[in-house]
Formats: C-alpha cells, structure tokens, sequence
C-alpha cells in the first residue's frame, strides 16, 4: 500500500471529522468530508445553517490566521460541541480537522493563570468538592482578600 493510500485510509476511517474545502473564485466548496464529518453534516436540519456556520468558521479562520498556512482555532463552538479546529491552506484548499475538546476536560484546558486582572467580570473556578481553585483580580478585589488566601477556601 503506497503512502498516499494510508494516508486517505486514516482520513476516512478517523473519529475526527475531517473537511477539505476547495476555493472556486471568492467562495468555497466542499470538496472531500470523512465519515465523521458526513454524519455530523447529517444531523444538520438545514443545509443553509451548515453553509453559515462553515463560512462563518472560514471567516474567524482568515481573520485570525492573517496570512498563515496553518493555524489553530481553540474552543470554537459549532455541531452543538466544543472544538479545536486546524488549519492547513495551500493555494486553492483548506483541509480543516475538528478535535472535539470533551465538556469535563474544558477547565484544565483553558489559561486561568492568564486571567488575572483581564476582565472587569467576576472569575471563580469551583473543584468539585465547592472548593476555590482559581479567580481573578476583579473577585479578590471584591471579597477583599489576596488571591493565596482565597483559594482552597469552601465557596459556599
């Protein structure tokens, strides 16, 4: 079996869903989805919503990428899931692999550390116990405590 005959294998057989657009003048065109994403396409009530959320996907993708052959969209919401979604554009495609970031798993991937002092809204992260894990500076200035004396506490 040549490499190119795996490789289509593996894209087929995937549980990710796979896309692979080709652009036709200013617009674009699915060329080639997997089985996954056949599915996926499925349960779509209407074709028109699928046309929306996939161009406005292509849209967040070229505002974002600026420019870039390859980019990495996190936590973008489309199918009703969660989705880290990549990137990979040559000159008349966009092959697109959706990796579907599971609800239970969210937290431990998004940059809390990074939040402090970022939003004028209130951050709290909860463990499962109620315990504090996690907050920003806009809840520590509210409750009046530093953030090392906050965490750990029972939020209720």
């Amino acid at each position: 079996m040549q490499n190119s005959e795996h490789l289509s294998t593996f894209i087929t057989t995937s549980s990710d869903p796979m896309l692979l657009l080709k652009k036709e003048g200013v617009s674009w065109s699915i060329q080639y989805n997997n089985t996954t994403m056949q599915e996926l396409l499925a349960q779509e009530s209407h074709e028109e919503e699928f046309s929306a959320s996939i161009k406005k996907l292509i849209t967040q993708y070229q505002s974002h990428a600026s420019g870039k052959t390859t980019y990495t969209l996190y936590h973008y919401e489309i199918f009703d899931n969660l989705y880290t979604i990549n990137f990979e554009e040559t000159e008349k495609n966009i092959f697109i692999i959706f990796i579907e970031v599971p609800l239970p798993n969210l937290f431990d991937c998004l940059p809390f550390h990074n939040l402090h002092g970022i939003y004028d809204s209130l951050i709290v992260v909860l463990n499962p116990k109620g315990e504090i894990v996690e907050t920003n500076a806009c809840f520590s200035n509210l409750v009046g405590m530093q953030k090392s004396k906050i965490e750990g506490k029972d939020f209720f």
